[in-house]
């Protein structure tokens, strides 16, 4: 088997599809709320890449096993879907950092809606 070939069995192109753009549009949100907020540095964009090539090797670790190890295709599709639940909830924050208003029940999760500036909470 050739290199190629094995690296078409590890990624899963709907998979990598989904996680790929669920990557960058949480990338474009949280870039899109800091800007809002005032608060956008280039610094913090490092911070994110360290986390995601985290999230991105253990996905990757996960499916290489789950090729080489062909009974454990359960475990690959496991981590996909916990991978797209952080990228889904750090979204909905994103979103909510950026106005949009996010039903009770998502509060429930830990992600609460934005505070107001402070410049409205200023006395007058």
């Amino acid at each position: 088997m050739d290199i190629i070939s094995f690296l078409k069995q590890v990624a899963d192109p709907v998979h990598a599809q989904w996680l790929v753009g669920s990557i960058l549009l949480n990338l474009a949100l949280g870039v899109l709320a800091s800007m809002k907020a005032g608060e956008f540095d280039l610094g913090r964009l490092v911070d994110f890449w360290k986390r995601l090539g985290m999230l991105l090797a253990a996905y990757i670790t996960v499916s290489v096993a789950a090729t080489v190890l062909t009974d454990m295709e359960q475990l690959r599709l496991a981590t996909w879907l916990l991978l797209e639940a952080y990228v889904g909830t750090r979204i909905t924050k994103n979103l909510s950092d950026l106005g949009l208003p996010i039903p009770s029940f998502l509060r429930r999760w830990g992600i609460s809606p934005p505070k107001p500036p402070a410049a409205y909470l200023a006395p007058k």
